[in-house]
């Protein structure tokens, strides 16, 4: 498994579908809710990358996006780990960045959390 794959691989264990945000749907094959997009990097060893990703839940209220937002910082707290080819990816939470904040949809009924990570490719290619 590449980098890539990593990525999408992390962001899909979570019990929600989850897509690179720049994956272009054709009309009528956007994706339901609850689901997440996330941004995709690439790097070297001791070249840390600070990622994002959205939680996006259609609800009146704030508690299930809020729960997947704390099921994943549970998850990534301590730091975890993904093979890849030839090393690891090592996502963590970010030092100086708020891990999550809530974010205006225009749309009361879209409830969004984006959250910050970092990881580090673990490998020397």
């Amino acid at each position: 498994m590449d980098k890539w794959q990593a990525q999408d691989r992390f962001w899909n264990s979570f019990g929600i579908p989850a897509y690179d945000q720049n994956t272009e749907f054709t009309s009528g094959d956007q994706p339901s809710y609850p689901h997440i997009t996330y941004e995709a990097q690439a790097g070297i060893l001791e070249q840390p990358l600070a990622l994002s990703a959205s939680i996006w839940y259609r609800s009146g209220s704030w508690k299930e996006v809020s729960q997947k937002a704390d099921e994943i910082l549970k998850a990534i707290k301590g730091g975890r780990v993904m093979p890849i080819d030839n090393g690891y990816l090592w996502f963590m939470v970010p030092d100086r960045t708020p891990f999550a904040q809530r974010v205006a949809s225009g749309d009361d009924a879209i409830k969004r959390i984006l959250i910050s990570v970092e990881a580090e490719c673990l490998t020397a290619d």
